[in-house]
């Protein structure tokens, strides 16, 4: 079981089944329930853990009988609840819902604490591209959602803060670090769903890396629902293509000038098409 499905208020749902015992007959009084919410309880005692929050997330409305044997409780949202670590939740039915009037655990579960991840769904793109805007990044979140599309735009150039090249090119100026708020706009940002989210680039005719970037996605926790300290980082890059080495793509000596060599030089990307420039010897 995750966290994540108890702060958020996900169906979730525990089935208890009592072996070699039979459960009184339904409905139960308010005092029998509390014995079976009391007789569940963690091996942890997090200060707003299992023990401290069952409270709020076990309400009397929310158990159901299904047979004479066993009954089934939906957990209620409860944003409290906050665990550093595993918890282990044991099940004890207690005797006054028993026939046979003697207690029986009847089994326990597992609770982890919610760990965010995020995908980017598109991973490359061309220098091009970029230039004339409308590409779209897809970001996809797991075990975490986003907050709401006001939240994050209110929060969008801190969020795109993080998201910086670690190419050698990073601080040039028309590189990604000098140019990505140009790019990345609040009015660009779509929200799909809770854990999907878009990103038009707007056009930016002045970006111009030196070399290839690989830019890192990090996401601040204030743009999350869940996860309150740290950033999630994407374990994998967000490549932007369309420059090439340039000492491998200088076709030819122009002419010398004070003793600098100045060559045209030529990049290709892979949809074929060329940018030229001059390019000096130091």
């Amino acid at each position: 079981q995750q966290a994540t499905d108890i702060l958020l208020g996900t169906l979730m749902t525990i089935t208890i089944t009592v072996a070699n015992d039979r459960l009184l007959a339904v409905p139960f009084t308010r005092e029998q329930i509390q014995n079976v919410f009391d007789g569940i309880t963690s091996n942890m005692d997090w200060p707003n853990g299992w023990n401290q929050q069952k409270q709020i997330i076990l309400k009397p409305e929310n158990l159901q009988y299904l047979n004479d044997v066993s009954f089934r409780i939906a957990f209620h949202k409860d944003t409290g609840y906050d665990i550093p670590g595993p918890e282990t939740v044991t099940v004890v039915v207690p005797a006054s819902v028993l026939k046979s009037w003697g207690s029986t655990v009847a089994g326990s579960f597992t609770i982890y604490p919610p760990t965010a991840m995020v995908s980017v769904v598109s991973g490359q793109f061309h220098l091009n591209s970029l230039r004339a805007g409308g590409v779209v990044i897809q970001i996809q979140l797991i075990a975490d959602y986003w907050e709401t599309e006001a939240v994050l735009r209110s929060y969008s150039d801190f969020m795109f803060s993080f998201w910086t090249s670690t190419s050698k090119g990073r601080d040039a100026r028309s590189g990604w670090n000098a140019r990505r708020l140009v790019m990345l706009r609040p009015s660009g940002l779509q929200r799909v769903n809770d854990q999907q989210l878009h990103i038009t680039l707007a056009a930016d005719p002045h970006f111009d890396p030196t070399d290839p970037e690989v830019i890192i996605v990090s996401l601040p926790p204030e743009v999350l629902q869940i996860t309150s300290l740290g950033l999630v980082q994407w374990a994998g890059e967000l490549t932007l293509q369309g420059v090439s080495s340039l000492d491998h793509d200088c076709m030819f000596q122009r002419h010398s000038k004070g003793g600098r060599r100045i060559y045209q030089c030529r990049v290709s990307n892979e949809d074929g098409e060329d940018y030229h420039f001059l390019r000096h010897d130091l």
